[in-house]
């Protein structure tokens, strides 16, 4: 998820300035800019999104970050004494370790090719009834309800399950030797069970 959000307050009040529009984006690739429209003379300005329609958007990838490293890259960042004296001061903090933060969650992930899942109409109802009993669950803290919740969900994992196995048994029954798959895709699998921690 993104946030594109002008540089300059949206809103002037007697309390201080600040930003209140923003964009939320998810799956939203696209270079994108955003600013302020000060032409009005009111104390809540309108805000002009701009798009690239031209970035490449990665409509078949997906960012995966790699925390491990993301954590080594902020740990590695020079630290300082913070004593704020003003507003200004938090505000510049603020945007120093946003910008930190950014390019060590940029350079520390990769895009990979997303992976296609075909749900099922059973898995996709299943979906729907165990987010309606969670609601539920919520709403009535009644301990039966949770159990009903719980109930619903379980027999949903035991759906995803059944199908990334039926999606394993389609990959390999279809190897083919004259393309390499035969060997590529189970050193693969092997490596990730072998990574996966004992129980």
């Amino acid at each position: 998820m993104n946030i594109i959000a002008p540089e300059i307050p949206t809103r002037f009040d007697p309390r201080g300035s600040t930003i209140i529009d923003l964009a939320v984006t998810r799956h939203f690739n696209y270079a994108s800019t955003a600013n302020s429209e000060n032409e009005l003379s009111s104390d809540h300005l309108p805000v002009r999104y701009w798009l690239d329609t031209n970035t490449i958007t990665y409509t078949h990838k997906i960012f995966v970050p790699n925390f491990k490293k993301y954590q080594e890259a902020i740990i590695q960042n020079p630290t300082t004494q913070f004593n704020p004296q003003s507003g200004a001061d938090i505000e510049e903090e603020v945007k120093r370790f946003t910008t930190e933060h950014l390019q060590a969650f940029n350079t520390t992930g990769k895009w990979v090719n997303k992976r296609k899942e075909e749900c099922s109409a059973e898995i996709k109802q299943q979906t729907k009834i165990r987010n309606k009993l969670k609601k539920i669950a919520q709403l009535s803290q009644d301990p039966r309800d949770k159990n009903l919740y719980n109930r619903a969900q379980n027999y949903l994992r035991k759906l995803h399950a059944e199908a990334s196995q039926k999606r394993l048994s389609d990959i390999f029954e279809n190897l083919n030797p004259t393309d390499g798959t035969s060997g590529s895709m189970p050193k693969r699998y092997l490596k990730l069970i072998s990574e996966c921690p004992l129980s």
